[in-house]
């Protein structure tokens, strides 16, 4: 068939049949479709078409890394509400794991490209919560084997890429919110108001803190009492000149002429009398000492001499000031501040709230703040469990694809042996194939849950029949155990062990119903978590029993192979790829042959 091409007609299509005409313009809750008929509108008929079909995940980048903020970042912008990439460290962590791990689970399902972000999990999940894989990787890692080749071969089988596609669009759905952050948010916002309400009350301890702060505050002067008096005394001094500055200064200018050629006639004086000797010129300087007294006598030069040492004061009071300020200043305002605290805290015990609201809000806090502590720490495991859920995508799509596959062997082993149990119609032959359903029972433990009756299968109880299978006799020894032990101990009624016992004289019947059983038991074995440990591996590789279970298994998957190699993808189980490699030579004898067939026995039976 001719490969069909994109076009916007087949997408258009597509996206109508599927999403309903009437969804064109209003969405769909489908979140495949909605992806789809969102591209197509957006003129992008490919991409939707591809969304469609499965190529690609619905969810862009951007739409992954919405999510993953709202999911696992508490922060916030203060002005439009819109998440921001995380500031607390675990929650930045959390948000990097779950980004890088996305993105390589989107570049394996849309590429098929593997990378250890997303192979390295599953390794460490198969080695350590796998139990039927555990004993096989332990023995390559012994052999000196490629782990990660084997490990990439099971992620390229069909089958993994559908469930890592499935859980990728189920996780990370970018309606998806955390539900009690509107909670936390809430009880917040509660709690702040109710806080902002008791914030208004003055205590009297309150009020006897800031007087001796106050109090403390004034006794931080005390050193400084010498600055104090000075301080005061030079704004007082400057305050005086301040006032008679306009007086000065005129008095200073009116005897300026006269003053100044007298005190140029004092400095010659005073600078002859420095350098007279009062042992032989004394009457030289008796002389001088006359003429300066004249000097300061007259008028015009007191005045001029007094105006002018005023005025250099106030010019240097300023200066003297400011020093002394340096070191007082500090002191002086923290005295302020403490005293205006007071005075305010006085002021506002006044509107007090009275003793009986008080207490009732103060016992709505303490409520509050215990709904708080709940819900952040829900939030917080809701946080975390969304985490879990995208970093786990890989070990859990791989978990549920060996499941998947030992589940389907066993289905299809049961409906083998139901068939051949149902050829015989008869009211005998109905209750011999009871019989042989019942005794499945045997290696299953029976719980009861809401009025339900479950059987568990027991990996131990299950190796207890694998063991008799894989004795000499093989199958055989299964039917003589059938013929041997109790109706009761069968957990089957009398009538029906008569009937089992007469039907497996049948030998089609016998050798069918016995194999098949073991079979099932060897399916349940690994569905429980059984390790196909080295013991196992040699009973299946050397028994009988085991060699025949293998030839046919071998065989069905040749055949599915064949018949469906076109949905096995492109040469995944061929000889010439690495996962391949282990289908050749002895492949039988190891354990990772025997595994490798049975998940792809699982597989390839499930292709439809």
């Amino acid at each position: 068939m001719a490969e069909a091409t994109f076009n916007a007609e087949v997408a258009r299509q597509a996206v109508g049949v599927a999403a309903n005409p009437e969804a064109a313009i209003t969405g769909t809750a489908n979140p495949i479709l909605e992806a789809a008929r969102v591209r197509y509108s957006a003129g992008q008929a490919e991409e939707s078409l591809k969304v469609i079909s499965g190529e690609v995940v619905p969810y862009t980048e951007k739409d992954v890394n919405r999510v993953l903020l709202w999911n696992l970042s508490s922060k916030r912008d203060s002005t439009t509400g819109e998440k921001q990439d995380p500031t607390n460290p675990n929650e930045d962590q959390r948000f990097r794991d779950s980004k890088q791990l996305a993105e390589s689970a989107r570049k394996f399902i849309e590429n098929g490209h593997i990378d250890a972000t997303l192979r390295g999990p599953i390794v460490t999940f198969l080695t350590k919560n796998s139990p039927a894989v555990a004993s096989v990787i332990a023995e390559m890692n012994a052999a000196g084997a490629d782990v990660n080749a084997f490990v990439d071969g099971l992620m390229k089988t069909p089958g993994f890429r559908e469930n890592l596609r499935t859980l990728f669009i189920e996780r990370l759905d970018p309606s998806k919110r955390l539900s009690q952050e509107g909670s936390v948010n809430n009880l917040e916002l509660d709690i702040a108001k109710l806080k902002a309400q008791l914030g208004t009350e003055v205590t009297q301890t309150q009020i006897d803190i800031a007087r001796t702060e106050l109090d403390t505050a004034k006794s931080a002067l005390t050193p400084h009492t010498a600055e104090l008096i000075q301080l005061q005394a030079k704004n007082n001094k400057f305050n005086e000149l301040n006032d008679e500055i306009k007086s000065i200064k005129e008095m200073y200018n009116k005897n300026r002429g006269v003053g100044v050629a007298l005190e140029t006639n004092k400095n010659d004086l005073l600078t002859q009398r420095t350098g007279l000797d009062p042992a032989t010129q004394q009457t030289q300087i008796d002389s001088i000492d006359v003429q300066i007294k004249k000097i300061d006598g007259t008028p015009a030069y007191a005045n001029y001499a007094t105006a002018k040492a005023d005025l250099a004061e106030y010019s240097a009071l300023p200066g003297e000031i400011a020093a002394l300020q340096v070191g007082l200043e500090p002191i002086q305002q923290d005295i302020q501040k403490k005293d205006d605290a007071l005075k305010a805290l006085i002021e506002k015990q006044k509107t007090n709230i009275t003793p009986q609201k008080k207490a009732e809000i103060e016992a709505d806090i303490k409520l509050k703040t215990g709904l708080l502590a709940d819900a952040k720490t829900t939030l917080e495991a809701e946080m975390i469990k969304f985490y879990r859920e995208v970093t786990h995508m890989g070990q859990d799509a791989m978990e549920k694809h060996l499941n998947s596959a030992f589940t389907t062997v066993k289905a299809m082993w049961k409906e083998e042996a139901a068939k051949q149990a149902a050829k015989d119609t008869t009211e005998e032959g109905k209750r011999a194939a009871l019989a042989v359903e019942k005794v499945q029972n045997l290696w299953k433990t029976k719980t009861t849950k809401g009025g339900l009756t479950f059987y568990k299968p027991d990996r131990n109880k299950a190796k207890t029949i694998l063991d008799e299978a894989f004795k000499a006799g093989g199958g055989e020894n299964i039917a003589v155990y059938l013929e041997t032990k109790t109706a009761a101990e069968l957990g089957i009624t009398a009538e029906e062990h008569t009937a089992l016992k007469e039907k497996l004289k049948d030998p089609d019947f016998r050798k069918a119903q016995s194999e098949g059983l073991a079979k099932q038991a060897l399916a349940d074995y690994l569905i429980a978590g059984g390790r196909l440990n080295k013991d196992m591996v040699n009973s299946l590789a050397t028994t009988d029993f085991g060699k025949a279970l293998i030839t046919e298994a071998r065989a069905k998957v040749d055949a599915a192979k064949q018949m469906y190699k076109d949905q096995l993808g492109n040469g995944v189980l061929d000889k010439s790829t690495r996962f391949g490699e282990y289908f050749k030579g002895n492949w039988w004898k190891w354990g990772i042959g025997i595994l490798a067939l049975l998940i792809i026995l699982g597989i390839v039976s499930a292709v439809k």
